[in-house]
């Protein structure tokens, strides 16, 4: 607070709003077509009487969102990464401060090179 004030405190909120958003409505969307496939794979259907134990409903969903937060991550961790060093890095020396498409040319740029 003392060195860059509020600003230095919601640094980036607004990217970090947009990164959220969709990466949230990706996740809940495959999750819930990740359990209607499980459960249709597991002879589930809308038009039968037989209802899941608790065993089979807590192995669905932890399946669901174990790869559906696998694909979120694939999708939003190159993003993120931009977006956090953004938040964290100065202008000083090698920092990656500027505009978002800057940081991810020089982010791509530095990894090639390495």
């Amino acid at each position: 607070m003392r060195s860059e004030g509020i600003y230095g405190i919601y640094r980036r909120f607004g990217l970090t709003t947009l990164i959220q958003s969709p990466a949230s409505a990706l996740w809940w969307g495959t999750y819930g077509a990740a359990q209607y496939t499980i459960w249709r794979s597991l002879g589930y259907r809308d038009d039968i009487e037989k209802k899941p134990s608790s065993v089979e409903m807590v192995s669905v969903q932890a399946s669901a969102g174990l790869v559906v937060g696998a694909l979120s991550s694939v999708v939003t961790t190159p993003i993120d990464t931009v977006k956090t060093r953004l938040q964290v890095m100065d202008n000083y020396g090698d920092g990656f401060c500027g505009p978002f498409w800057t940081s991810c040319r020089k982010l791509v740029g530095k990894t090639l090179a390495d």
